[in-house]
């Protein structure tokens, strides 16, 4: 299926709060379900959906007790990579919770890129920033 390329405005958003709308999800679209094993209920959850496939995923943990906004989960299904998803689910973030810190595996170069792009940078400092292939990344 070929997807046209939309602004995430025109996808349906829900805000998940039970584990019961996180195994729906889990049912309907199994090839991302992995996904939905990593949201924490006490996150704000978000997710962008067209039909029935998921488009994007957002968690935001508010009350991690360090001072920090952290975003947990910015996922966007690869059918509907390279069309400004993941731009728009992170300036969302950033507009909206204010999120200025996440870690990112160091391999994902598009993500680390998107991530500096929005002002992020790499903690060097962090102890776990090159311990198991994880960095910390804090907005300024």
């Amino acid at each position: 299926m070929i997807v046209s390329p939309k602004k995430l405005s025109n996808y349906r958003k829900l805000w998940i709060t039970t584990v019961g709308e996180i195994k729906t999800f889990q049912r309907t679209n199994p090839r991302i379900a992995a996904v939905f094993k990593h949201m924490d209920l006490h996150n704000m959850n978000f997710v962008w959906i067209d039909n029935i496939d998921v488009v994007g995923v957002l968690s935001i943990n508010l009350e991690k007790g360090d001072g920090h906004i952290w975003l947990s989960i910015l996922f966007v299904n690869p059918k509907y990579e390279d069309y400004g998803i993941g731009s728009e689910i992170l300036e969302f973030a950033i507009k909206r919770y204010h999120i200025d810190a996440l870690t990112v595996r160091t391999t994902n170069k598009k993500a680390i890129h998107l991530y500096k792009k929005y002002g992020f940078v790499i903690d060097t400092d962090s102890s776990d920033s090159y311990h198991s292939g994880v960095y910390r990344m804090y907005r300024k």
